[in-house]
């Protein structure tokens, strides 16, 4: 008891030092003061143990430690990555950020601009289990912001009884790795209208613009395809040997599901949005961004070339 009330004088005699001479309480200063109590023969070992107890109990809190972090995906490859699957050309000129099905579709035409055959693909992407070409400025981004010139001839306006008639694409899905296929996917997919053809007859052309599908799939649920509101039509927007300015502003929520799309061709502009919902199924929470993937082509049996100048992809 007699050592006990010497610790305790000790200690208390101390609050007579003006308050900058203490030292903060922490991991080090608690080992010197065990190192000093050690050091003196006046204690026993129990009794230097029941100090410590106390010290520990009375000056310091039991602090829960965070779970560790999760290891994080490996960063997906910067540079051109070898080409691939449908697309498995290195494509040249100005398509040569871009993997291509086959070079000769992709062309280079005076002052820089692109030209484009039917019956091609190309696309740039960034998955963790597959990348073609060069990255796109937009990985990792929900929201896509595309803009370009287009200049069509009279062969890809006019309407034909023909399917897969999709331009360009905004996203991938299904995205079918190396290793198998990926658990979910998004896709923005611009293709056209039915139209009139002078001669009266009907079919799937360019004239008014662009019908957009949305392909997507939420890990653990089933493919599938959602429509925007035809309210994108706009009748004879494009004109034979015409260039025509084009924007499409494209985004996804996960938090809530909703695709939001604003498309302006030639000064006029359409805003239109989804809620991804379709036969009990929930669009909410699809892991792959927008913006890890773009592409051109899909467009069947159309003579001619289509040109685009001034293609830019941003994320604002």
């Amino acid at each position: 008891m007699k050592q006990w009330m010497a610790v305790l004088v000790a200690l208390c005699s101390m609050t007579t030092l003006a308050a900058a001479d203490f030292k903060d309480v922490t991991l080090g200063t608690m080992s010197e003061f065990q190192q000093c109590l050690e050091g003196s023969e006046a204690f026993t070992l129990e009794q230097l143990a029941e100090i410590s107890r106390c010290f520990e109990e009375t000056f310091t809190v039991t602090v829960d430690l965070p779970p560790p972090d999760p290891e994080p995906e490996p960063e997906p490859p910067t540079g051109f990555v070898d080409c691939s699957g449908n697309q498995s050309q290195e494509g040249a000129g100005g398509w040569n950020e871009w993997c291509v099905d086959e070079t000769r579709n992709f062309k280079t035409l005076a002052g820089g601009v692109l030209g484009m055959e039917s019956n091609a693909e190309a696309t740039r992407n960034r998955y963790s289990c597959m990348a073609k070409g060069v990255a796109p400025p937009t990985v990792g981004s929900n929201r896509v912001v595309m803009t370009c010139d287009l200049k069509f001839n009279e062969d890809w306006l006019r309407g034909v009884n023909l399917g897969g008639q999709h331009l360009f694409k905004i996203g991938e899905g299904p995205i079918v790795c190396r290793s198998g296929t990926n658990a979910d996917h998004i896709r923005f997919d611009f293709g056209c209208f039915q139209v009139t053809n002078s001669d009266g007859s009907t079919g799937n052309g360019y004239r008014d613009g662009f019908r957009v599908l949305v392909y997507w799939q939420v890990a653990g649920k089933p493919h599938k395809e959602t429509w925007f509101s035809s309210s994108t039509k706009m009748p004879g927007v494009f004109k034979a040997g015409v260039w025509t300015p084009f924007r499409a502003d494209c985004t996804y929520d996960p938090a809530t599901g909703r695709a939001d799309l604003t498309m302006t061709i030639g000064g006029v502009t359409r805003t239109t949005s989804q809620v991804l919902e379709k036969d009990g199924v929930s669009g909410k929470g699809i892991t792959v961004k927008l913006g890890d993937s773009i592409g051109w082509g899909n467009t069947d049996q159309r003579d001619g070339v289509l040109e685009i100048r001034n293609l830019k992809y941003t994320k604002n």
